[in-house]
């Protein structure tokens, strides 16, 4: 088990401007103007723009309404502080979005394999499926089929996370999908399928933390089920 260091920069807007979870690329557009070269911010490259083969440690989500950037390590943390500091107001799409409240939490959180099993949901769609992968699926002759599949492509992002958060595993990460349901979201112009629904796993994961393609721009972020 690994103890991450987290930290949750909460933007909550008044009641009657209130963001959907589609508009986190927004809030990453926004927030990404003011800090031009800071690469760690938009996990792309300064001087080319390509996007950085690596597990995000900056993610921009909406949650229930309210902008998230979440800050995984000491350097992100950082960030945060700076973004905290800065940003009275988020500017979308020529809106000015008023905040009624800005809170930044940092705490030290558990990630890792553990010996008993935990119950997550996600709260936004995962983008399970590369191109590969999304053939695969819509080949799959069986519901057990698409399951199990979706169960490998969710270990391998657990898998993925680890190797950039400096985390080895141990031994096997298992996994049991459940009330998993499909459907189209945009992004960037390309539709792709999203899923939702619940899974059970013996590996520890923050909160509000992002798995999947797209993490850095809210996709795939998941709770523990209380």
């Amino acid at each position: 088990m690994k103890t991450l260091l987290l930290g949750r920069l909460f933007f909550e807007p008044e009641p009657q401007q209130k963001l959907d979870y589609s508009e986190a690329p927004l809030l990453r557009s926004y927030i990404t103007s003011l800090f031009h070269g800071e690469e760690l911010l938009h996990n792309q490259e300064t001087e080319t723009g390509k996007s950085q083969a690596r597990y995000p440690l900056i993610q921009y989500k909406v949650i229930h309404g309210n902008g998230l950037v979440l800050g995984i390590g000491e350097d992100a943390v950082d960030a945060l502080h700076e973004i905290s500091r800065s940003v009275r107001e988020l500017r979308m799409q020529g809106k000015v979005i008023r905040l009624s409240r800005r809170c930044l939490d940092i705490i030290g959180e558990r990630f890792g394999l553990a010996e008993q099993k935990y119950d997550y949901h996600w709260l936004t769609p995962w983008l399970a499926l590369n191109q590969e992968n999304s053939a695969r699926y819509q080949a799959a002759a069986t519901d057990e089929e698409r399951e199990d599949l979706l169960s490998r492509c969710l270990i391998g992002n657990m898998m993925s996370a680890s190797k950039y958060l400096d985390y080895t595993v141990p031994d096997k990460i298992t996994m049991k999908l459940s009330a998993c349901q499909a459907q189209q979201v945009t992004v960037k112009g390309e539709t792709l399928i999203g899923f939702t629904g619940n899974f059970q796993t013996n590996f520890v994961l923050p909160d509000l933390i992002g798995l999947g393609k797209s993490c850095s721009l809210g996709f795939g972020c998941c709770a523990m089920s209380s």
